[in-house]
């Protein structure tokens, strides 16, 4: 039975192996059916299963609905509309997504509680 030792040579041989050898960033994460496949491989795939769907339901909504009439539009109420769009605003400026989500929760909440009728 050999017993491997670790020592400082083979140690920096595994991590040059290691960083020669990574996958490169656009190929998705190994499954046993998908070992190593491109992105752009995958959705190829997919849209065989997406497509279909899509156009049944797309199908389905067309011959089953009825004709209706339009509610009248009323005006924006934009202190309730502002919980989006801050989180709209601070999602791709780089903030945390818990952060985010947390001011959104806690301004939608706060403005939902602060215009409920007495």
């Amino acid at each position: 039975m050999k017993i491997f030792s670790i020592d400082s040579k083979n140690a920096l041989k595994h991590k040059k192996y290691l960083q020669k050898n990574r996958a490169p960033n656009y190929f998705i994460a190994p499954t046993k059916e998908s070992e190593r496949k491109h992105i752009k491989d995958k959705f190829r795939e997919n849209i065989y299963i997406a497509l279909p769907a899509a156009v049944i339901t797309i199908a389905v909504f067309a011959v089953s609905s009825t004709g209706s009439d339009l509610p009248a539009v009323k005006a924006v109420e934009w202190l309730k509309v502002m919980p989006y769009i801050i989180v709209l605003l601070l999602a791709p400026a780089g903030m945390n997504v818990f952060i985010v989500l947390g001011i959104g929760i806690i301004l939608a909440g706060s403005i939902g509680l602060g215009s409920m009728p007495q």
